[in-house]
């Protein structure tokens, strides 16, 4: 009766990851577009969000969820496994032991999960070409210059986080926007709701203290 139970509960858990990462899927596909679908239906220099979070910060509660999702079904499928390997072996006729079951369960369980990071991106070009040459400078002493259409800011960065990447001091931001000192370790996406400011205006600042 316990199990019966667990198995109910576990289900029910199962149906509402399932419901949350297509609502949330569906979410950041049609209703928090992507830069080139934004700019189409709003215009430039606005960022869209819901509840206060962006379409990356959505994305990573989506990974969350995901992760959740298949630590439960992992879970399901240990409280079946006699029932699965019975049915494997029937239909196999004894050629597929529990062992073999289980191997061929961890490996594409593997590729799956660890393989994304293992893996490279093509890097192509604005008009879809594989860029295949070194994207290093050939000449050291040319440097090039940065526009905020190059710029990628995302809400789910945190401010230390961009002022590292793009090698700008966090202080100057900081001052510029108008920040706290004190919230200089949050997320992007709230600076930008808490102090009033436009993602594009704070792609400009970057730009310009990269260029000098």
């Amino acid at each position: 009766m316990q199990k019966n139970k667990l198995n109910l509960i576990i289900d029910l858990l199962l149906l509402i990851c399932l419901l949350l990462i297509s609502g949330i899927g569906f979410l950041i596909r049609y209703v928090l577009p992507p830069g080139f679908e934004r700019r189409q239906l709003y215009g430039n220099g606005v960022d869209l969000q819901f509840w206060g979070l962006d379409r990356h910060e959505w994305g990573n509660i989506h990974l969350i969820i995901s992760l959740v999702f298949i630590a439960l079904l992992f879970f399901h499928i240990l409280l079946h496994w006699k029932m699965i390997c019975a049915f494997t072996g029937k239909y196999s006729q004894g050629k597929i032991s529990s062992k073999v079951l289980l191997g061929i369960v961890l490996a594409l369980s593997a590729i799956c999960l660890a393989g994304p990071f293992c893996i490279q991106p093509e890097v192509a070009s604005r008009q879809g070409r594989i860029v295949t040459e070194s994207i290093t400078p050939t000449n050291s002493e040319q440097t090039p210059t940065h526009s905020s259409s190059t710029i990628e800011v995302k809400g789910s960065m945190h401010l230390n986080e961009l002022a590292s990447q793009f090698q700008v001091s966090t202080s100057t931001i900081i001052a510029q926007m108008g920040i706290s000192p004190k919230d200089s370790c949050q997320r992007i996406g709230r600076l930008k709701k808490k102090y009033g400011f436009a993602m594009h205006e704070l792609k400009q600042l970057i730009e310009l203290e990269m260029n000098n």
